[in-house]
């Protein structure tokens, strides 16, 4: 039951984070050394050479991946702590025995 629950959740999440388009977190600036360090980390894994502007999307991309994540995390942990206590209410009604 659990795990039917769990997928619809997930499936919900990845139909609504099809309609957004950004990521929640504010653009990369043009002039960041992040960028620097992110082609850095990119290009001897790039099959062609890349542009600033490649780095910047590398960017927005991932933190919209970790913000993917953390929503599903969130929500996971909020339906888990809505199930304890009905999870204690039912061992408290059945005890084994």
């Amino acid at each position: 039951m659990a795990r039917k629950a769990k997928n619809k959740r997930r499936k919900r999440h990845a139909k609504e984070r099809g309609r957004l388009t950004r990521a929640r977190w504010a653009p990369v600036p043009a002039d960041s050394p992040f960028i620097d360090e992110t082609l850095q980390f990119w290009q001897p894994r790039a099959n062609r050479t890349l542009t600033r502007e490649d780095g910047r999307e590398i960017i927005q991309n991932v933190l919209a991946f970790l913000s993917i994540l953390d929503e599903w995390d969130r929500a996971e942990r909020a339906v888990t702590a809505e199930a304890a206590p009905l999870a204690s209410a039912e061992a408290a009604e059945n005890p084994a025995g």
